[in-house]
């Protein structure tokens, strides 16, 4: 051991990853390691978009344009005698179409042969590490996170809107911030549901309210130590919807006109509001490309339309927490 202590100096020791024990002893550093036998996987946000917002059903993937038809009355009755001949007619007339261009979204994930065998002898050994699955799940989180950016934010470059940017949704920015007192946020937020009602006479009547995060864990606080109710219990009651009905978004944080936090306040139907999917998250069919594997994964979109957006408003705070 003497010889090797002479012969072999710090740095030739770094290079050949070596440490020299206090009792002359000599191993591999790695040995000394323990390698947790799970490979954990980053954790990464919900797409509250594709879980607030579902697709519109029974669009056929080789569409590239989705357009809605609507019609409204028109006509108004009058007094008229016993003998009238000149009856109002009621009729029924055609509104501007709308319509919004379907794009695909697209990513793709490869392994080659060489990549598959180390799969096979990792398995053997107890490695829990698929990296081709993995490389899998990572294209499908790309093409998803895409699509959830879109139904909240549209993408100008293609034409498409999202909630947070559509032309149709009424806004309304709110005069106190979100740090401000309980019952001054209270009364933004009636405020805004009594804005949607006001707006459509009645016809629409808002039955969700959606909190950007720090708003909501703001106000998800217990209001005394003996007991479950918090602001949020109270602020449902008072609004006259379900509690599970007040959701919140992260893509809400600072999202509102100024870089304000923002929250939605909407009916919730996809006629309001609806994501325009053909195609969800799919895996293409593989390609062989020499001695590797290519498989391309797709989803068709034509972003956010909104049949009915008067039951929709969109409020932001002056500040972002």
């Amino acid at each position: 051991m003497s010889d090797l202590l002479r012969h072999v100096s710090r740095t030739d020791a770094e290079r050949m990853d070596t440490e020299i024990g206090a009792g002359g002893g000599v191993w591999f550093s790695r040995q000394l390691e323990h390698i947790e036998r799970q490979t954990l996987r980053a954790k990464r946000p919900v797409k509250n978009g594709l879980v607030l917002f579902p697709p519109k059903s029974g669009i056929p993937e080789g569409a590239e344009k989705y357009t809605r038809r609507m019609y409204e009355y028109s006509g108004r009755a009058k007094l008229v005698g016993s003998y009238s001949e000149d009856l109002p007619k009621a009729h029924v007339s055609g509104m501007p179409e709308d319509s919004v261009i379907l794009k695909r979204v697209g990513a793709s994930f490869e392994y080659n042969i060489d990549e598959l065998a180390a799969v096979e002898m990792a398995a053997r050994t107890g490695d829990s590490l698929n990296l081709p699955m993995e490389r899998a799940l990572a294209a499908r989180d790309m093409i998803e996170s895409e699509l959830n950016a879109i139904v909240w934010s549209g993408n100008a470059d293609a034409g498409l809107y999202g909630i947070l940017n559509h032309p149709y949704v009424p806004r309304l920015n709110c005069a106190s911030a979100s740090t401000a007192a309980t019952d001054t946020v209270f009364a933004d937020v009636a405020g805004a549901f009594q804005r949607v009602r006001s707006n459509t006479q009645g016809v629409e009547i808002p039955d969700r309210l959606i909190l950007a995060e720090k708003v909501y864990n703001l106000l998800q606080v217990k209001l005394r130590t003996n007991t479950d109710t918090t602001l949020l219990d109270i602020l449902a009651k008072a609004l006259g919807i379900a509690r599970t009905n007040i959701v919140s978004a992260w893509e809400l944080n600072a999202a509102g006109d100024g870089g304000g936090d923002a929250f939605v306040v909407d009916r919730k139907d996809e006629l309001v509001m609806g994501h325009i999917l053909s195609v969800p998250y799919r895996q293409e069919p593989v390609q062989r490309v020499n001695l590797a594997y290519r498989v391309p994964c797709t989803a068709k979109t034509g972003g956010m339309m909104a049949s009915y957006p008067q039951g929709m408003l969109i409020a932001s705070f002056p500040n972002a927490l």
